[in-house]
């Protein structure tokens, strides 16, 4: 009788990125511009790109470290700001949201006809 043993390599699983975002400033002008740079790393491959998002939209990516981005919000308020990094094998995490104050805008009681 023989035994007949196959010996396979598993591959370990791809781990997510890490990434958190820093703003230049937390509060600005309406029309003023502010610094967006995300850290991001993966422990077991290489960032391939980092999304930056502001108040719910793309607002720009950067493919190479330093992953920095310069934002001129185009309206003010509290504005959620958050960056996404994406590694080589395709998985992504969201960072914690940063919030962005933009002052300015119409007042309603300096609004003329």
């Amino acid at each position: 009788s023989s035994v007949t043993l196959t010996i396979a390599s598993v591959q370990p699983g791809n781990e997510a990125p890490t990434v958190d975002v820093a703003l230049s400033a937390t509060s600005i002008e309406l029309g003023g511009t502010v610094t967006l740079t995300a850290n991001a790393a993966d422990a077991d491959g290489s960032i391939a790109k980092v999304d930056f998002y502001v108040a719910g939209a793309l607002a720009g990516t950067a493919t190479a470290a330093p992953y920095t981005l310069d934002v001129t919000p185009s309206k003010a308020g509290a504005l959620a700001v958050y960056a996404k990094a994406t590694d080589n094998a395709g998985a992504s995490t969201d960072s914690a949201i940063a919030t962005l104050t933009v002052n300015g805008g119409a007042v309603a009681s300096n609004c003329r006809p």
